[in-house]
């Protein structure tokens, strides 16, 4: 169809392949050959977050600055839009400028996401780039926010979740896992939660249970999720070559390889291991 229809909707569809197969450029490139006035692509903000995101991953992060922007402009009321801005200004240590987009995001429809959800990647990026003082200052905002959140959507709990890994609370972390895990068994996240907090608190034992279980429960149409935060706890253990063995395994079983993984807070001790660094590389 790409072929066959030039500028067609079937360019994004490429576009995602290609991030599958961790090869940004040439996903920039089949992204770029998509017209974004053309059918249901004028009317998805998504589009131009997969040419921020690739443009991102490629450190070209005043090109997908202005992706971003052009996302805003078109979708004034979108939190997604937010997010792609604030990712940048993170990238590039803009941090009023974070701020000030993360006040903006209360202020629109979460869509999709929880509440508060830019908090979270806010946080990340900025501590991925060298500013852990902004970003600690951003997650305890975040924190704020959904402890305040009574909803008790599945979003809601995994953003404070999230929230709760990244700033190392184990006890209030394994609390949360603990009453949730039973009524959402199909969900290897409550699991994987548990067995991150049990291996950073040195109860490896559990830890170990935690990722067998992971590794041989069922999980419908979970894309290599137990897989990885088996990974994430064999990091969390201070086992490097088998949290890099169990990422590999995660992305072979269908994770979706895209640039999240280089903020992972749990993943982050692998940094200049050099497998790992090698896995993260692009294969363009």
């Amino acid at each position: 169809m790409a072929r066959i229809a030039p500028g067609s909707e079937a360019w994004v569809i490429v576009g995602q392949e290609e991030l599958k197969l961790h090869r940004p450029s040439h996903a920039l490139a089949a992204f770029r050959r998509a017209d974004p006035e053309r059918g249901w692509l004028r009317g998805w903000e998504g589009y131009w977050g997969y040419v921020a995101g690739s443009l991102h991953f490629l450190g070209r992060h005043g090109e997908a600055l202005e992706a971003a922007r052009e996302t805003r402009r078109r979708f004034p009321r979108s939190v997604y839009q937010i997010e792609y801005e604030t990712r940048e200004f993170a990238a590039l240590g803009e941090v009023d400028s974070v701020r000030g987009r993360l006040e903006e995001s209360l202020t629109l429809p979460p869509g999709l996401w929880a509440r508060g959800y830019v908090y979270l990647d806010a946080t990340q990026e900025l501590a991925a780039h060298g500013h852990a003082q902004a970003a600690r200052r951003i997650l305890d905002d975040g924190l704020r926010i959904t402890a305040a959140d009574t909803s008790d959507t599945p979003a809601a709990l995994d953003l404070r979740a999230n929230l709760l890994l990244t700033a190392g609370d184990w006890d209030e972390l394994s609390a949360l896992a603990r009453r949730l895990a039973p009524r959402d068994r199909e969900n290897p996240a409550w699991l994987g939660y548990l067995g991150v907090a049990a291996a950073r608190t040195k109860a490896f034992h559990t830890a170990d249970s935690l990722s067998a279980v992971l590794a041989h429960g069922n999980f419908p149409y979970s894309y290599g999720l137990p897989d990885l935060w088996r990974a994430r706890i064999s990091a969390a253990h201070g086992d490097p070559a088998q949290a890099v063995a169990r990422l590999q395994g995660a992305i072979d079983h269908g994770l979706v390889f895209d640039d999240r993984l280089h903020l992972d807070p749990s993943l982050a001790v692998l940094r200049g291991y050099a497998p790992f660094d090698e896995l993260m590389k692009s294969r363009d």
